[in-house]
């Protein structure tokens, strides 16, 4: 199933006999198993919120790496570990912080700490976030949040998953793609790379005007890293059970698995 859930084999840094950390549970969740499929949640846009009845209520789970690793010190030039131990710290990059000059431990780790608070701070920001979508956004238009798949999959990613959902596995891969492209299915712009549409024109103009409403709601909202400023998280304003995981479980998972 694709869901938000994380174990620790998805983590290259946790061998596969550690358990995963429970770090963080942010409470975002949606009401009921059968908000799992799409179209399944377009009950309408409940509460005075209007987005409360697709949020997602299931745990969050967080890697525990995530707030030790991976931290880059602009002043070393370099991704350093840090688990809020100071002193294991400045003895582990003590070569590479003398190589600064005199004086620069607190400078240094003053740096590291901010990024580790930021990130320790993150699940309950994410949660405020949501919070306040759900007391305060209106949506303009609800059925964007939960639609049924003719009302947002283009007609021809609807024909591709299900044939490849439906395969019974004598043919093989290359005979598959190749009955697919003759379908007009796929388009093969380049040597083993394919190319599709997958959501509609129609629902692609509606979801950006959603978003568009959204954003000059001025409700606060975050891009999902740093790299992409004008991004929103889907998720945190209640996209997931009604749009996003049906689309990956039962649409780009039968595709992106290949043909049978």
């Amino acid at each position: 199933a694709a869901h938000f859930a994380m174990g620790a084999a998805a983590c290259p840094r946790r061998s596969s006999s550690e358990e995963a950390v429970p770090f963080s549970v942010v409470d975002v969740g949606s009401k009921g198993d059968g908000a799992d499929r799409l179209g399944s949640a377009i009950v309408g846009v409940g509460g005075s919120a209007g987005i409360d009845d697709h949020l997602d209520k299931r745990p969050r789970w967080m890697c525990e790496c995530h707030v030790t690793h991976n931290f880059y010190v602009r002043r070393l030039g370099l991704h350093v570990v840090y688990s809020g131990d100071d002193a294991a710290f400045l003895e582990q990059y003590r070569a590479e912080i003398d190589k600064l000059g005199v004086g620069q431990d607190e400078e240094v780790l003053q740096e590291v700490r901010k990024q580790r608070e930021e990130r320790l701070q993150a699940p309950s920001e994410a949660a405020a976030r949501v919070g306040a979508a759900r007391r305060l956004y209106t949506p303009l238009w609800r059925e964007v949040y939960a639609p049924r798949p003719e009302d947002c999959l283009a007609p021809a990613f609807r024909e591709l998953a299900a044939a490849l959902r439906a395969g019974d596995g004598s043919s093989t891969p290359l005979q598959r793609v190749a009955e697919l492209k003759a379908r007009g299915l796929l388009e093969e712009i380049r040597p083993g790379l394919l190319t599709f549409d997958v959501l509609s024109v129609a629902f692609c103009q509606r979801l950006e005007e959603e978003l568009a409403h959204f954003d000059a709601s001025g409700l606060p909202k975050s891009a999902p890293n740093t790299m992409n400023r004008r991004g929103v998280i889907l998720a945190e304003l209640a996209f997931g059970p009604g749009l996003l995981d049906p689309l990956v479980a039962e649409y780009l998972e039968p595709v992106a698995g290949g043909p049978p």
